[in-house]
């Protein structure tokens, strides 16, 4: 039986222009130092070539493809982009959200890295091989029929619970300059108690510093020392569907500064 096949847009996905997903891609690390590379790259397999619009998938309507990928294809990224005046501090990181499945990384002709596995996301120090103008090749295979790597429902002939196929660059694809010595991670413990909450921040990179969050009751400011930094709070204000609450802090650890946010709140069955 023959399956017609309608197409959906969202009310998004009809308006969309320009460079799509352009938010800030890491909410709880943020600085003011990002340039989003989404947007048009041009895409060459199977003999093909073609532009795609990043961060959408190939086989998707919105990435201007809509094309199915040959299970040995190896799907050819390519961009180009310059640096803005300021942007770079005492290194430049290469970030990306996620790559279904394995992505190998090249700048300027040069060998980067190699991620596999198309869900988390990784990153490159890329500072050693900038030039003023620069040219980003991302190689990537996915191996849906090996089971070698998870990959979700996907299917190569969707129906029932089984999706179509993705493959490629799904997830934004970004810059940030950071000083040489920089926040690498933040991993944010929240504890309740009746009348006390206390947040422990771990930061990777980095041994002192200070840290300023803000509340209800105005900033607070805390040392940090070996890379950890605790504030009690002693009113503290639960987050709840009706009252969703944001503690939001900044962290001054040398010459860098982020920003981040959590929020306090408890769950009991009775």
């Amino acid at each position: 039986m023959k399956v017609n096949k309608t197409e959906l847009y969202t009310p998004e996905g009809k308006a969309l222009v320009g460079t799509p997903w352009e938010e800030y891609p890491r909410p709880q690390l943020r600085r003011d130092s990002y340039l989003c590379l989404n947007g048009e790259w041009e895409l060459s397999f199977d003999g093909k070539q073609t532009k795609v619009r990043v961060p959408f998938v190939p086989q998707s309507m919105l990435s201007g493809v809509e094309l199915p990928i040959p299970d040995d294809a190896e799907l050819c990224y390519r961009r180009s982009f310059t640096l803005p005046e300021g942007f770079l501090r005492d290194r430049l990181l290469l970030h990306f959200g996620a790559v279904d499945q394995i992505a190998r990384v090249y700048l300027n002709g040069r060998f980067v890295g190699e991620h596999r596995g198309g869900y988390l996301p990784f990153t490159f120090d890329i500072t050693p091989l900038l030039k003023d103008q620069n040219e980003l090749t991302v190689l990537v295979t996915d191996e849906l029929d090996t089971a070698i790597l998870p990959y979700g429902k996907q299917c190569k002939k969707r129906g029932g619970m089984w999706y179509t196929a993705v493959s490629g660059i799904w997830q934004t694809v970004w810059l940030e300059s950071v000083p040489e010595t920089y926040v690498r991670d933040l991993k944010i413990d929240t504890e309740v108690t009746p009348s006390v909450a206390t947040v422990t921040v771990c930061v990777g990179g980095v041994d002192d510093g200070s840290l300023t969050v803000h509340t209800p009751h105005g900033p607070e400011t805390v040392p940090l020392a070996e890379g950890k930094a605790t504030i009690v709070l002693s009113e503290p204000t639960l987050w709840s569907p009706e009252e969703p609450y944001l503690y939001t802090f900044e962290l001054e650890a040398g010459k860098d500064t982020v920003t981040s946010y959590f929020a306090l709140r408890t769950l009991d069955i009775r």
